[in-house]
């Protein structure tokens, strides 16, 4: 729901890199509880299992290269990536682009997202794929511990105030 926000915001930026941050997420949480450590195989098969064939032109390995650039780098492109740049477009753009390739010059290829469509598109693949695995038993032994508002605060450390923990 905060990626929602962000984008109704107008906050695309923080959109994407939290975004981009869902299959970590859900990589760790399929995790064995005293195992959990997500690696870039990790992240692309996640990718792969879930988010293939749902944004165009966009492979597991693309995902994980996009997200190591704008999350490490502040870039949207990464050098081992098959695009030399992926390019976002938002609602109130005079063109907007979901999934295809552009040609720059001096032969620079640009893979265009729409911004609104890859965030909901991976947040609605999260969303099923909880529904599916949602009482896997790692997902429900890591689950208590994932970063997440707490209205009421945390048992044992901070109880009676709202948290982010």
């Amino acid at each position: 729901s905060e990626i929602e926000t962000a984008i109704n915001g107008k906050l695309y930026y923080l959109a994407i890199a939290v975004t981009l941050s869902l299959p970590d997420i859900c990589a760790a949480l399929e995790c064995e509880p005293s195992k959990v450590w997500v690696t870039e195989k990790k992240y692309i098969s996640w990718c792969e299992a879930n988010l293939t064939g749902k944004v165009a032109n966009v492979t597991g390995e693309d995902m994980y290269r996009l997200r190591g650039g704008v999350l490490h780098t502040g870039t949207l492109g990464h050098p081992k990536m098959r695009y030399d740049r992926i390019v976002f477009t938002f609602p109130g753009a005079p063109v907007r682009s979901h999934g295809q390739i552009f040609e720059g010059a001096h032969g620079v290829r640009m893979l265009g997202l729409d911004v609104v469509t890859f965030c909901h598109g991976t947040i609605n693949t999260v969303r099923a794929w909880y529904d599916q695995k949602g009482t896997d038993p790692n997902v429900m032994a890591n689950l208590p511990s994932i970063v997440r508002l707490r209205p009421k605060g945390l048992d044992a450390v901070l109880v009676g105030m709202p948290l982010i923990a």
